[in-house]
């Protein structure tokens, strides 16, 4: 063989690197201007990619796509199961999508940026969405996830401005990170019962979103999963949630209360509208203006209300026994009551106007330095003499029986849960008004039926309120018989603490309870029933219908 010279070798591994970087198809072959590759000759399946030629590039999808659940190539009928990666990548002007049932699987960015995608159907032989499958579709008004997904996965509709409605089903267990991050357009959500495990960010910077259902399966709220929804003005989080990761909450401006029940995990966060409450039970309630810790709080943790200077007043039961350091630093609460069952109190916890302290023996720790410090009678000397306690700047005695007031809770299916602090020993008129189509059926106080004591214009007298107290109140739709302002059922139905009571009905007879967005809360023959989560509740059973809070 003879050898190449010098120029000769340069000339061939010139040509060697041109044949190397020429472009190759993306795709084995098209058929009606769909491009397909090869997944198994021999199971004769395929997959739906993007078209591509050396010297022009990728071609992009356009218009109305409707993939067919087989193709016919070179005499051989193929199976279309798959979505490859970034198969409709940025393909701007594709308008819709029609997905056959033989697909099972949507690829990572399959659909990313088809900013113009109004309307997609995803079928239920669907069992794999790819990460940012559907992120940047902005025109992408409404998507039902098929009950085949189990996992919706990372970015999977990130992104999607103009998405305003979307069904979770029930099969979905994990709501994966930044989810629905950005849609912005969304109001609210209902997670079903499936869902075990919301990500990180999977709702970050929604900020449309008003209201969102967190069912009792969730497990899990992971970091930064609501932050910046600054829509939210409530939220009720159910006692199956064990870990709330990091400024979960952070950034919701709007956001009134956060109320986590009993069974929850501690919680790290020293941002605005976010707190850490310890208990026995590692309860946990989060807050931003007007807060009501449960009595099941024995410790209000380092840095709980920290700089949550929206905060207007809080409430603080008498089981408590400890404030740690920063609690309420940067409040601007005027007025604080700390329970004779504060023995502790930490460093740094300057918030208040006017401090009220029931206890007779000065707490160990920081203690407040508010500018006037009440203290009950006898007790002023140890104030003036202890740590922290001694720099306020006004130390006056007061009657402890005469200040420390009771709390009414008024479960009221109108405006939902009212709390009103009242005086010692006061007796209330109250006026029960229902909202038009619904008449007054069943009150209970303190769980004895006072049903017979409301007037026929609607007026219930308290008893004597000496100790916090709960007022429940139960609707019924009126059929326009009656007049009155109670309507007389031989069916009653009792709200005590989160357990609803129904008495004269059949036992056999059904029981379905509904929540405010209409999803289905109970369905069966009980009669005594507890329900996770406060709220406004719609009860049907032999063909009546009630409304009652909780």
């Amino acid at each position: 063989m003879a050898r190449l010279n010098n120029f000769s070798r340069a000339i061939l591994a010139i040509a060697m690197m041109l044949v190397v970087g020429l472009p190759s198809h993306a795709h084995d072959f098209v058929v009606d201007g769909i491009y397909y590759n090869y997944i198994d000759k021999d199971a004769k399946t395929v997959e739906v990619t993007h078209g591509s030629y050396p010297g022009i590039g990728t071609i992009e999808y356009g218009n109305d796509v409707t993939i067919p659940s087989n193709v016919t190539y070179d005499g051989i009928t193929y199976f279309v199961t798959t979505i490859k990666e970034q198969a409709f990548y940025n393909c701007t002007y594709l308008t819709s999508v029609t997905i056959p049932n033989s697909v099972s699987t949507i690829g990572d960015e399959a659909f990313s940026g088809c900013i113009r995608l109004t309307s997609v159907t995803i079928p239920n032989s669907v069992s794999t969405i790819g990460k940012y499958a559907f992120s940047g579709c902005t025109g992408m008004t409404s998507v039902t996830i098929p009950n085949s997904v189990s996992i919706i996965g990372e970015y999977v509709f990130s992104g999607c401005t103009g998405l305003t409605s979307i069904t979770i089903p029930n099969s979905v267990t994990t709501i994966g990170e930044y989810a629905f991050g950005g849609c912005n357009g969304l109001t609210s959500i209902t997670i079903p019962n499936s869902v075990t495990t919301i990500d990180n960010q999977a709702f970050a910077a929604c900020t449309g979103l008003t209201s969102i259902t967190i069912p009792n399966s969730v497990s899990t709220i992971e970091k930064y999963a609501f932050s910046g929804c600054r829509g939210l003005t409530s939220i009720n989080i159910p006692n199956s949630v064990t870990t709330i990761g990091e400024y979960a909450f952070g950034g919701c401006t709007n956001l009134s209360s956060i109320i986590v029940e009993n069974g929850n995990s501690n919680y790290d966060s020293r941002d605005n509208c976010n707190a850490i409450i310890e208990t026995t039970s590692n309860s946990l309630i989060l807050g931003c203006k007007n807060t009501i810790i449960p009595n099941s709080v024995t410790s209000i943790g380092d840095y709980a209300f920290y700089g949550c200077s929206s905060l207007t007043s809080i409430y603080i039961p008498n089981s408590v026994t400890t404030i740690g350091n920063d609690a309420f630093y940067g409040c601007k609460l005027p007025i604080l009551h700390l329970p004779k069952s504060v023995t502790y109190v930490g460093l740094y916890n300057t918030c208040a106007d006017i401090c009220y302290c029931y206890n007779p023996t000065p707490p160990t720790g920081g203690g407040y330095t508010s500018d006037r410090l009440y203290v009950p009678k006898g007790s002023m000397t140890a104030y003036a003499t202890a740590e922290g306690w001694k720099m306020a700047k006004q130390i006056m005695e007061f009657d402890v029986d005469d200040a420390e007031k009771p709390i009414l809770t008024i479960a009221y299916p109108e405006g939902g849960v009212i709390k009103q602090e009242v005086d010692n020993g006061e007796l209330l008129k109250l006026q029960i008004v229902p909202a038009n189509g619904w008449k007054c059926h069943s009150v209970t106080f303190n769980s004895t039926d006072v049903t017979n004591q409301i007037d026929a214009n609607g007026y219930y007298n308290t008893p004597a309120i000496t100790a916090n107290s709960q007022l429940n109140i139960v609707f019924v739709k009126n059929d326009g018989g009656v007049a009155n302002a109670l309507i007389e059922n031989d069916i009653k139905v009792h709200v005590t603490g989160n357990i609803v009571t129904i008495s004269g009905a059949d036992e056999f007879s059904n029981v379905e309870i509904y929540n405010t967005a209409g999803a289905t809360i109970y369905n069966g023959i009980d009669k005594s029933i507890t329900l996770d989560c406060n709220g406004i509740y719609i009860l049907s059973v032999e063909g009546c219908t009630f409304k009652f809070s909780m």
